[in-house]
């Protein structure tokens, strides 16, 4: 079988998928269009499938005898292999696109296709000879896809309020905030609109004969054990696989650039770049005199590596700074508190003319190593090692003190230490934060994060399930609101599926093999080249001061608005949000997120039109004071 030379690129960010069901439970249409006026009204009336639509409202040739339509969004970055794979000689695969390679395997492998393909993508397929529909995303699932159903329409889109637009009934999910008022981890399918669904990394969803269902095909990274006796090993491997990452990432004929803050995560991701590309762009922001501002670092990765450099001064992009973030962007309640940053900085890269921006995201989460790595190591044989690293973790504390207080936290399961506090008549922090009164199944920060040394998988499900649910919502808000509109593609070399496989097998201890977190990437730094002044650093960036001033003085008029609209949710303890907002508000005591979340909160449920908002000024007129 073959497929047609040229496919029409579909994106799935500017597009929809509806899927009717006629009174025979089968699909009646397919469509993909422009969100705003899409609706199933559009299906054909004779019971067979509408060709797919581009952006620009053209069919879409058909793909071969199967004819089968394709809406891609993404980047496939083992194509070499699934190319051998497929029988294709290179060079008629070199004209391909990547959505073409995932048709032939479709037409291969079916719906085992997903297993074979390594990237960054999330796909709609209509197999109109069997009439069904298949959607799935990679196993880390950074691509947004989100799905519903109403009044038998099964509408996708990689943006939600795509799907809202298109006749869905906007109704706001409160749970989903409580859970987020609360930081109680969400539920991994849910949003901040009910009946929208998220579809998670690893998952497919195929739509046929009436029905709907959703599969898991991966569910978190896979170990695979190394019996490597030396750390130089595990470092070699490590730089073996991000190269290797970073060249699948940086094709040619697009202008790259680097977000490089100057920490040790992206440091080394542009130090690697720089060996695959040229006139490479390192997009930099400082603000002078407070903790964020690290030119230091970042002049010494630019002349290190030869990048040109992009400079953005944020002192004045505060929080809640209109000028790059509106009330219309409080559209979940998950807004990242670094929000203007974030989308000062894409605009930045844009105007520099960089379209794909590499990132060191994944770093701290995969390269950290667990803070109880002295009872991994333990409890793996290493007994001396792990005598040795208490000294190197802290020289100024007695060694059996700090060993004994890695394994008390890493091989009591935290159930059992909460009792113990109490029995002490000592405080049992959850991790919970006391701005709603909790469900018994809600799942605190510390609960989430819980492990201890000799629950090997377990810990690193709970350590997986709990980075998605924390880090998806922001992410996603950045695909809407600070790259997608500016067209710009982000990658982070730290995420690939292989890196963060690799990373997830390597034993928490030798993570920290010279006592420091991210000691393989602060070796791979050094044998890099680079100063000790930068790999050797213990220090961090903090966003701290203008995300304070914004809220405590510049939007204080938005924040006290904010705070009124949560606190008129049923299930809110309004005494306890004024408490911890007033204290870190007023008295700039007090911890910053449970302001933030009430904050953020509150601005989409003012933005949102929630009842319980009713006499309340929008927050498109809040905004204006």
């Amino acid at each position: 079988m073959t497929l047609a030379p040229s496919v029409q690129h579909d994106t799935l960010a500017e597009l929809l998928v509806l899927v009717a069901d006629d009174d025979r439970g089968l699909p009646l249409g397919v469509i993909h269009r422009h969100a705003p006026d899409a609706g199933s009204s559009d299906a054909a009336a004779d019971g067979e499938p509408r060709a797919f639509l581009s952006a620009a409202g053209r069919p879409s040739p058909a793909m071969g005898e199967a004819n089968l339509r394709i809406a891609w969004d993404g980047r496939i970055d083992n194509r070499d292999e699934v190319v051998t794979r497929l029988g294709l000689h290179a060079a008629d695969a070199r004209g391909l696109s990547d959505d073409e390679i995932v048709a032939k395997a479709y037409v291969r492998w079916g719906d085992g296709l997903v297993n074979e393909l390594i990237g960054d993508w999330a796909f709609a397929l209509w197999d109109a000879a069997r009439r069904r529909l298949l959607c799935a995303k990679d196993p880390l699932g950074w691509r947004p896809l989100f799905y519903g159903r109403h009044e038998g329409v099964l509408r996708l889109a990689t943006d939600f309020r795509t799907i809202l637009a298109g006749g869905f009934p906007t109704e706001p999910n409160l749970d989903f905030a409580y859970r987020y008022l609360a930081d109680a981890g969400r539920i991994a399918s849910d949003t901040a609109y009910r009946g929208i669904s998220a579809l998670l990394g690893g998952q497919r969803l195929i739509a046929e004969a009436g029905e709907v269902r959703v599969e898991t095909f991966w569910d978190r990274p896979r170990i695979v054990e190394r019996t490597y006796r030396d750390s130089r090993e595990y470092v070699e491997e490590f730089e073996h696989l991000v190269e290797n990452a970073t060249r699948a990432m940086m094709r040619d004929g697009e202008q790259t650039g680097i977000y490089l803050s100057g920490g040790l995560d992206s440091s080394y991701v542009a130090v690697v770049a720089a060996k695959f590309g040229h006139d490479l762009k390192a997009i930099s922001s400082y603000a002078p005199g407070t903790t964020w501002d690290e030119r230091e670092y970042q002049q010494i990765v630019r002349d290190h590596s030869g990048l040109s450099a992009v400079e953005l001064d944020i002192t004045d992009c505060t929080a809640l700074d209109e000028r790059y973030v509106t009330g219309t962007m409080f559209d979940t309640p998950e807004v990242p508190p670094q929000h203007s940053l974030h989308v000062a900085t894409a605009r930045a890269t844009a105007d520099a003319g960089v379209r794909v921006v590499l990132s060191g995201i994944g770093g701290d989460e995969w390269l950290s190593g667990n803070p109880n790595f002295l009872a991994d190591a333990v409890v793996r044989g290493h007994p001396r090692q792990a005598w040795d690293l208490a000294h190197r973790a802290a020289p100024r504390v007695r060694r059996s003190r700090v060993l004994g207080k890695s394994l008390y936290h890493g091989l009591v399961p935290l159930e059992l230490r909460g009792t113990m506090d109490r029995v002490r008549g000592r405080d049992h922090w959850s991790g919970l934060l006391p701005l709603v009164t909790p469900e018994p199944d809600w799942l605190g920060r510390a609960q989430r994060e819980a492990n201890v040394a000799w629950r090997r998988e377990e810990g690193l499900q709970r350590r997986w399930r709990s980075y998605r649910s924390d880090a998806s919502g922001a992410v996603e808000w950045l695909d809407r609101h600070a790259h997608r509109p500016l067209g710009i593609e982000f990658r982070s070399p730290l995420n690939d599926l292989r890196v963060v496989e690799y990373l997830a097998g390597v034993p928490d201890w030798v993570k920290r093999f010279e006592g420091r977190p991210k000691d393989i990437l602060r070796s791979a730094l050094q044998r890099a080249g680079l100063p000790e002044s930068l790999y050797g650093r213990r220090d961090k960036a903090s966003y701290d001061e203008p995300y304070d001033r914004g809220l405590r003085d510049l939007a204080r008029s938005r924040v006290d608005a904010a705070i009124e609209a949560v606190c008129a949710l049923p299930r809110v303890d309004a005494d306890r949000v004024h408490q911890e907002t007033r204290a870190w508000l007023e008295d700039e005591k007090g911890r910053w997120e449970p302001t933030w979340r009430a904050v953020s909160t509150g601005l989409w449920l003012l933005n949102c039109g929630h009842p319980a908002t009713v006499g309340m000024p929008s927050e498109r007129s809040v905004s204006r004071v």
